[in-house]
């Protein structure tokens, strides 16, 4: 075995996780081993690549689309009333091309399904 310095060993497998400066909209566009839904440690596609403002590292959240719901109270009774994105996890990118990227999901806290928003958190 041989040691050398990280700067010429040339091997570009190795990254820390980091938020994004830019602002990122994206959407989990599909899945490696999935049909639908996905969960912790799975390995998703993210519509957004280098052109976006993506690298190797970037931690970004997953958000679920509000519901509809049926407002019962108050101004507006009977009305539906879309309420808001919630967060569904995060993920990592780890894999970045010019227009999708491929990143691993790092936290769950409930399902998410193709199509969900990916966002800088």
């Amino acid at each position: 075995d041989k040691l050398v310095l990280a700067e010429e060993r040339g091997n570009d497998n190795d990254f820390i996780p980091h938020v994004p400066d830019a602002d990122i909209n994206a959407r989990v566009i599909s899945l490696v081993d999935g049909l639908a839904r996905f969960g912790q440690f799975q390995v998703v596609v993210v519509g957004a690549g280098k052109e976006q403002g993506l690298d190797r590292g970037h931690v970004l959240a997953v958000h679920q689309s509000g519901g509809i719901v049926r407002d019962g109270t108050g101004y507006g009774a009977g009305r539906n009333v879309q309420l808001p994105d919630e967060r569904a996890g995060y993920l990592m990118v780890f894999r970045v091309f010019d227009r999708v990227s491929y990143a691993l999901v790092m936290k769950s806290e409930r399902d998410m399904h193709v199509f969900d928003s990916v966002h800088k958190p």
